[in-house]
């Protein structure tokens, strides 16, 4: 899929309520959100420690933004994966956005 920038990059991902989706980086970035206006999803960081997981209500927007120490790189590479999200009812879509 092309960007209109290398910088900034817009996903829609299905969420089910049966199993975890991935959440994976299409473009080196240091922020990424998450956000569902059909519906409450779940968001966490392991999909096999329920402790990881948080309640993101319809319409709420997750951000998680990591500063630049300035060595260069960046803080979320492409293909990592960087969460897991699940539908709290129903089949929906959420939201992400990755900026660089």
């Amino acid at each position: 899929m092309a960007n209109a920038s290398e910088h900034y990059a817009i996903r829609q991902l299905p969420v089910v309520p049966n199993s975890w989706t991935p959440v994976v980086v299409p473009i080196n970035c240091f922020s990424f959100s998450v956000r569902c206006d059909q519906g409450a999803i779940y968001i966490c960081t392991d999909q096999a420690d329920a402790s990881t997981q948080d309640t993101l209500p319809q319409g709420a927007q997750e951000c998680v933004d990591a500063v630049w120490g300035g060595g260069g790189g960046c803080r979320f590479e492409v293909g990592s994966t960087v969460a897991y999200l699940k539908s709290a009812g129903g089949n929906l879509t959420a939201i992400l956005k990755f900026v660089f």
